[in-house]
């Protein structure tokens, strides 16, 4: 049978095959074995059918699935294609959104520049054509617009000197404010002083009491009020004279003092010739060293007060008597050869204080000049001033803050008023005072 194997495993599987055990294996036998491995055989083709099957289907399924991916894979790309594209097309609408409106608002500008132009040039011509029809105001009853500008540049000479004054008001209110701030019934009486000194009217009427043209404004101003009554009913300006003023002015001037006891009224009595350096013709007596000295400390206290007149005066002083002061060297000489060097005085920490409270009120009122006035000043003297640290030291060893100075609100609403005031200009005092807008104050 083509069946390798031993003789014991032949005899077993003959003695298997032989059912009978006659010693022979018969036909119907053999058809039987052949049933039987039939039967065995067919269960394991079935399996195997069954198993093929199953691969086929497993096949199919994985193609299928491999189809499906491709398929989502395309339709993502397609999907991020139309994203991007829907993207590009939203960038270029809002860019051309942004391209309108910026069109819009310059188209809208230069509209309204036009009608800004358009505006102006009507309202030109306007005003034009009412200085054509305004009357000529005649003397007997309006004044003449000659004798208008003059008091209108009279006024305004007025009020800029005014509020000069209104600052120096200011600066000293908040000095006396911040040394008596402890005192109610001192800051109190400082409140009314300046508010006193701040007076308009009364400042004006010292200022035009000056001007050579003080009697014709008088003149000329009760005129204009005689015919216009409404005009002192709205006004608050006065150009009366202050009484103190004439009982100053009919004071009789003290008498002249000695000029070895006081170098002022010497100097102020003398004139004030122009020499050069080296001239000894027409000068006055010789002064010792100590008298020089003591000149020159008292033009350095002058110099420190901000007594710019007492110094201007003392150094003339000595001018007249041959000593030429070198303030960059720190050294005077004399026309006979002598020469020392100038005392330093030592300013006292009140005296520092003052100058600088000063300096800083000079700086809030924008007025740098003063301020690096007085910041030279404080240097002859010595004194460094460090504005980044907010220190000050003298060259003896002292030294301090600059403490900014404050002021009571009430105060500062106050000078806020009359400065407000002040800075009016007379075309708009005189608009508020025109009730019918015809130019013309009745």
């Amino acid at each position: 049978m083509g069946i390798q194997a031993t003789v014991k495993e032949i005899d077993d599987l003959f003695d298997e095959l032989d059912e009978d055990h006659s010693g022979t294996i018969e036909l119907t036998e053999l058809k039987m074995i052949g049933r039987k491995l039939q039967d065995k055989v067919s269960p394991i083709e079935q399996a195997k059918e069954k198993l093929e099957g199953e691969v086929n289907e497993m096949r199919k399924r994985a193609l299928k699935t491999e189809q499906e991916l491709k398929a989502t894979e395309m339709e993502a790309i397609k999907e991020a294609e139309s994203r991007r594209r829907i993207s590009r097309e939203m960038e270029e609408e809002f860019n051309r959104e942004e391209r309108k409106k910026a069109e819009s608002q310059f188209a809208e500008r230069e509209e309204a520049k036009q009608r800004a132009a358009a505006m102006k040039e009507e309202f030109e011509a306007k005003v034009a054509a009412k200085r054509a029809a305004k009357p000529f105001m005649t003397s007997d009853r309006y004044l003449s617009m000659q004798k208008r500008e003059e008091l209108t540049h009279e006024f305004e000479k007025a009020l800029a000197i005014e509020k000069s004054k209104a600052d120096s008001a200011c600066h000293d209110a908040r000095r006396d404010m911040k040394r008596s701030i402890s005192s109610p019934e001192f800051a109190d009486k400082v409140m009314v002083e300046a508010l006193s000194n701040l007076d308009t009217a009364k400042g004006l009427g010292k200022q035009l009491a000056s001007s050579n043209k003080l009697d014709q404004f008088h003149a000329d101003l009760d005129s204009f009020r005689g015919s216009h009554r409404s005009l002192s009913a709205r006004s608050t300006i006065s150009v009366t004279t202050a009484p103190k003023d004439d009982a100053r002015a009919a004071r009789p001037p003290p008498p002249a003092q000695d000029a070895k006891e006081d170098p002022r009224a010497a100097a102020v009595a003398a004139p004030h010739p122009l020499r050069r350096a080296g001239s000894t013709k027409h000068l006055g007596p010789k002064l010792s060293a100590e008298e020089i000295d003591r000149i020159l400390q008292q033009r350095e206290h002058a110099r420190a007060k901000m007594d710019d007149a007492t110094a201007a005066s003392l150094l003339q002083t000595l001018e007249k008597h041959g000593v030429l002061v070198d303030t960059k060297e720190r050294k005077w000489r004399c026309a006979d050869g002598r020469s020392g060097d100038l005392i330093m005085p030592h300013l006292s920490n009140a005296e520092i204080e003052k100058l600088l409270i000063s300096r800083v009120a000079a700086r809030l009122r924008h007025d740098f000049k003063i301020a690096e006035r007085l910041r030279n000043q404080l240097t002859d003297q010595g004194i460094t001033i460090e504005d980044k640290r907010n220190r000050w030291e003298s060259a003896d060893g002292r030294g301090g803050s600059v403490e900014p100075f404050t002021l009571e609100n009430s105060l500062v609403l106050a000078l806020q008023d009359k400065l407000k005031v002040l800075k009016k200009k007379p075309a708009e005092l005189l608009a508020e005072w025109d009730d019918n807008g015809d130019g013309i104050i009745q």
